[in-house]
């Protein structure tokens, strides 16, 4: 991300918010943070997706970020990432109402769309296998 983004008049915040998550799925939590510090230093301002970064830095709350949406793709992703973390936190089912909230009423013209639905049919498969 860093030879990516080290460009001047880079601003998406979207790979950073991936990597972020990658790092923690393969275990890699010093990555992780040093990914979601970087994208804090480079935001500008509150423009979306900026307040995902300060929920994950734990700066404001799920429903601070929630007033932050201005669109269904926006509420999409924020219910998506707001279920992402709770699922890093180990809080399955809240995370599991957020990514299956997307699942039902989720933009499905946003990437978060595919992936909380994909991450719902994992969850129903494993219940359906225990």
């Amino acid at each position: 991300a860093a030879l990516m983004y080290s460009r001047a008049g880079e601003t998406s915040l979207y790979p950073l918010l991936i990597a972020y998550f990658a790092y923690h799925e393969s275990g890699d939590a010093h990555n992780a943070l040093r990914t979601l510090n970087y994208a804090h230093k480079n935001k500008t301002g509150d423009q979306w997706p900026a307040p995902v970064i300060d929920y994950l830095r734990e700066k404001i709350t799920e429903a601070d970020l929630i007033s932050h949406v201005s669109s269904s793709a926006e509420e999409t992703e924020a219910h998506t990432y707001i279920g992402l973390f709770l699922r890093l936190l180990g809080e399955l089912k809240a995370a599991n109402q957020h990514l299956k909230w997307v699942s039902c009423n989720g933009n499905p013209q946003v990437f978060e769309y595919t992936l909380a639905r994909a991450l719902n049919l994992q969850n129903s498969v494993a219940a359906v296998v225990r």
